[in-house]
C-alpha cells in the first residue's frame, strides 16, 4: 500500500514536471516567434531603406518608375505567337526569307521597344515583388527575360543593317538595362535571371560574325560608355540573401500564425524535433534567425576571390543539408550556384567592354577573373578573344570573340 503511494507521488510530480516543462517550451516557442516577426519587420525596413535610383545609360533620366514600362513591355511579348522559338532565332538571320520573318516579329513586336526604352530611362529602379505574399509571390521569369533580350538584339541588328547602328545600341542597352534592373531583385531568382541576360548571347554571337565591323565608331562608342556604366551601377554585393530569408519568413508567418502544421512541411520528410519544441513554429523561428546571419555573413564573402567565395559559399550549403532544423535542407538557397552564375556573367561583360575598347583604341577595364586561372587574351589585326577556363570544358568557359 505504503509503495503504492510512493509511486502515485513519483507519477503526480512527473505530471506536473512535465507539464510545466511543455508550458515553457511553448512560452520559449512563442517567444521565438514573436522575435522572427520582428525581425522579418526589420529585414523589411532594411530593404525598403535601400536606394534603388540607377541613371539610364544613354540619355536623359526621367523622374518614373522603371518597372511600370517594363510590365507593359512584358505585356506586349505574351501576346506575340511562338515568341520564344521566334525570338531565340530572330538575330541569327541571314537569308532574305529569315529576314523578312525577323522584320516582322519586330513588327509584332514595336510597342514593346517604346515601353522598354521609357523604363530603361526611368530613374526609380525598385522591384515590385511583393515579399508579404511569402513563396507565392509572382517572379519574373527567364522565359520572359531572355526572349525579351533576343528580340532586342534582332532589333538592333536589324537597324545596324539599315544604317542606323546608333538607334540600333541603343536598344542593346535598353535591354541592357532592363537585366541590371533584374540584377538588384530582393529575390535570388531574379537576380541570377538578370546577371545571364546582362551580355545577351546573341550579341556576343554578332560580334564574333563579325558585327563590329559593320558599326560606327560613334555606335560602339556609345556600346562601351552605356557598358562602363552599367558595370558601375552593379552592386558588389547581393541583397537577395537576405530577401530570401525575408519571403520564407513571410511564408513562415503566413503558414504558422494560426496553427502549427501545413501541408508542405509533410514533404520534408522529419519532424522539427525536440530542440524546437517539436513546432514547425519554433522550426522556422530558429530558421530565419540563423539564416539572417549567414546571409549577412555571405554579403562579407564577396569582398573574397571568385574561388574563395565560392568554396565559402558551398561550405554553407553542406552545413545546412546536415542541420538539426529540417527547414535549413529544404530552404537554403543554392548559394554557390548563384555565385558561380555572378562572376561567369560579370566575367563576360568585363570581357565585352575590354574588347570594345581595345578595337576602339582606349585603355580597357582589367578583365575579371572568374575561377583564378586567368583570362587568356588574343589581340591581332583580324579579332579580339577573351576567355577563362575552369577546366571542365568549353561550355563553362565565358568568353567575348570580337571580329574586327
Amino acid at each position: 500500500m505504503k509503495l503504492r503511494t510512493t509511486l502515485a507521488i513519483v507519477a503526480a510530480i512527473l505530471a506536473v514536471v512535465s507539464a510545466l516543462a511543455v508550458v515553457s517550451v511553448r512560452r520559449g516557442v512563442d517567444r521565438d516567434w514573436n522575435a522572427m516577426l520582428a525581425r522579418i519587420d526589420e529585414l523589411e525596413a532594411e530593404r525598403l531603406g535601400r536606394p534603388m535610383e540607377r541613371d539610364a545609360l544613354y540619355g536623359e533620366s526621367t523622374s518614373d518608375a522603371a518597372w511600370p514600362y517594363y510590365e507593359r513591355a512584358l505585356v506586349v511579348l505574351r501576346g506575340i505567337d511562338e515568341v520564344r522559338d521566334r525570338a531565340r532565332v530572330a538575330p541569327h538571320a541571314k537569308t532574305d526569307e529569315e529576314r523578312a520573318e525577323r522584320d516582322a516579329l519586330l513588327a509584332e513586336a514595336d510597342a514593346l521597344f517604346t515601353h522598354l526604352r521609357r523604363a530603361a530611362h526611368a530613374r526609380d529602379a525598385r522591384s515590385p515583388v511583393d515579399l508579404s505574399l511569402g513563396a507565392s509571390a509572382p517572379l519574373h521569369r527567364l522565359s520572359e527575360a531572355r526572349p525579351l533580350a533576343e528580340l532586342a538584339v534582332a532589333r538592333a541588328i536589324a537597324l545596324i543593317e539599315s544604317g542606323e547602328d546608333v538607334r540600333g545600341v541603343q536598344t542593346l542597352l535598353d535591354a541592357q538595362q532592363f537585366a541590371r534592373d533584374l540584377c538588384v531583385s530582393p529575390l535570388l531568382i531574379e537576380e541570377m535571371i538578370g546577371v545571364s541576360n546582362l551580355v545577351p548571347r546573341a550579341a556576343t554571337d554578332f560580334l564574333a560574325e563579325g558585327g563590329a565591323a559593320r558599326m560606327s565608331t560613334e555606335a560602339k562608342e556609345l556600346w562601351l560608355d552605356g557598358l562602363d556604366a552599367l558595370d558601375a551601377s552593379l552592386p558588389r554585393r547581393s541583397s537577395a540573401y537576405l530577401g530570401e530569408v525575408e519571403v520564407l519568413g513571410r511564408e513562415f508567418a503566413n503558414a504558422f500564425e494560426t496553427t502549427d502544421r501545413r501541408g508542405w512541411t509533410e514533404a520534408i520528410g522529419a519532424s522539427p524535433g525536440w530542440r524546437f519544441g517539436y513546432s514547425w513554429r519554433g522550426a522556422a523561428a530558429d530558421y530565419v534567425e540563423r539564416a539572417t546571419e549567414i546571409a549577412r555573413e555571405i554579403e562579407l564573402d564577396v569582398d573574397r576571390t571568385p574561388a574563395e567565395t565560392i568554396r565559402d559559399f558551398t561550405e554553407h550549403e553542406r552545413a545546412a543539408a546536415d542541420d538539426p532544423n529540417p527547414l535549413f535542407e529544404m530552404a537554403m538557397p543554392k548559394f554557390s550556384s548563384a555565385a558561380r552564375s555572378r562572376y561567369w556573367n560579370r566575367a563576360r561583360l568585363s570581357f565585352l567592354r575590354y574588347a570594345l575598347a581595345v578595337d576602339l583604341g582606349r585603355v580597357p577595364c582589367e578583365p575579371l577573373d572568374p575561377f583564378g586561372n586567368g583570362v587568356q587574351i588574343e589581340v591581332t589585326e583580324e579579332r579580339i578573344h577573351l576567355r577563362a577556363d575552369d577546366g571542365s570544358g568549353p561550355r563553362n568557359q565565358p568568353e567575348v570573340i570580337l571580329v574586327r
